[in-house]
């Protein structure tokens, strides 16, 4: 167990990073013509090992899923930086180039880091790095210490002091490790100190990302699943400060009718479904699919556009006829233009009541249906499964959930 002292420090000291933080403008980072230069920075767990016999062509870590996170719709323009590649052969592709140094210890990632970046200038730098220097417990060192970290961090700003760290309270091991808490408390304590003189610095917590030993692959590197924990972490402190370059899904479509799990449906089907928005503002046109087969094999879908799907919409009704109605008395004679106002609203009304389902005293409508829906006949006495997709014009997509029903 954790000392509860050591626990409420460390969580005081990220509240006051975030506070710092917060009165913080951070500056955007690179441009949508100039992709923002980012160097992974560390040890084995950067070059991303999991077990021993992972292919050097195969190492991937962290770096892939944040890669791919980034880039996604073109969200972000970034250019990993760095001497060393692995991962290359990896699909889907990713930048492989990285600073991860296997067996490492933080004073000989200071040695070297400054000429690492005359090599391979960067822009942002992600640094994880102490793990090694807990394993081994260097002679003549507090290994605990935040020291060393400090001196990359030295080394980094004497390089160019415009380069933004983000700096990482490193994992925790397969079996716990106190030392990994209180050595990730100290690089708090050194990090804030920083943050307040004004080190273009942000303070990310890797420990608490990940679930031990579930995520970990090994004694001191996580399994994939963990690598993509530690990937969000990066992403989460990355996003705000790159510019947005791509395009942004439009919101997932919300389906109405045939409920899920519903029974006796007719074998001439409406399938309704609520509009979608692009957040760019672009105009989003949907793809059905409606499938005999839980995962859609075989069945392509319907491509319809907005204007092709019908626009369920009866809010407009009541303010139609009435309109009819002030036409048509304002056309009739004198003589006629009084029984017109008085008996025109009249069958409006009942028409309305008639349209919506006819009406007992203590029964109230649903709201109208205010969406998009497309009829197709299908087969009796089957089951089918069915989803919507939106899509902007640019390509982004974003899916309903699946349900089904079953016809009569």
């Amino acid at each position: 167990m954790r000392p509860r002292k050591t626990v409420l420090k460390t969580l005081f000291l990220i509240l006051m990073a975030i506070c710092l933080g917060a009165g913080t403008s951070w500056a955007v980072i690179g441009s949508c013509d100039s992709p923002a230069r980012i160097m992974p920075l560390g040890d084995s767990i950067t070059q991303g090992v999991q077990v021993d016999n992972t292919p050097d062509s195969l190492l991937v870590g962290y770096r892939q899923p944040l890669y791919l996170s980034l880039t996604q719709n073109n969200r972000h323009k970034v250019d990993f930086v760095g001497s060393l590649q692995n991962g290359c052969s990896a699909t889907p592709y990713f930048d492989c180039a990285h600073e991860g140094h296997p067996g490492f210890l933080s004073g000989q990632i200071a040695q070297n880091v400054y000429s690492w970046l005359q090599l391979n200038p960067a822009d942002i730098v992600l640094l994880h790095i102490g793990t090694n220097d807990l394993m081994v417990k260097p002679a003549g060192e507090d290994y605990l210490s935040a020291d060393n970290i400090s001196k990359i961090l030295d080394e980094i700003y004497r390089y160019n002091p415009k380069i933004l760290v983000v700096l990482a309270q490193i994992i925790n091991w397969q079996t716990y490790n106190p030392d990994v808490a209180t050595f990730n408390q100290n690089i708090a304590d050194m990090a804030l100190a920083r943050i307040q003189n004004g080190d273009d610095l942000i303070l990310v917590n890797m420990e608490n990302a990940l679930s031990y030993p579930d995520d970990m692959a090994s004694l001191l590197h996580p399994d994939q699943t963990g690598y993509k924990k530690m990937a969000q972490v990066w992403f989460n402190a990355l996003d705000n400060v790159l510019p947005f370059c791509g395009n942004e899904p439009p919101t997932k479509p919300q389906l109405v009718a045939p409920e899920d799990n519903q029974t006796g449906v007719g074998k001439n089907v409406t399938f309704e479904w609520n509009r979608s928005t692009d957040p760019d503002g672009g105009k989003v046109n949907y793809s059905l699919y409606y499938c005999e087969s839980p995962d859609f094999a075989n069945c392509p879908p319907l491509n319809i556009t907005a204007q092709q799907a019908r626009l369920r919409n009866t809010k407009g009704y009541g303010a139609g006829l009435l309109l009819l109605a002030a036409v048509l008395a304002f056309r009739a004679r004198r003589k006629k233009r009084l029984a017109l106002l008085v008996f025109i609203p009249l069958i409006t009304g009942l028409l309305l009541v008639s349209c919506s389902g006819g009406g007992g005293t203590a029964q109230t409508q649903p709201p109208p249906f205010d969406g998009l829906s497309y009829t197709a006949g299908l087969n009796p006495g089957t089951t089918y499964y069915w989803k919507v997709a939106a899509v902007d014009s640019n390509g982004a997509s974003s899916e309903s959930g699946v349900w089904s029903f079953k016809t009569k």
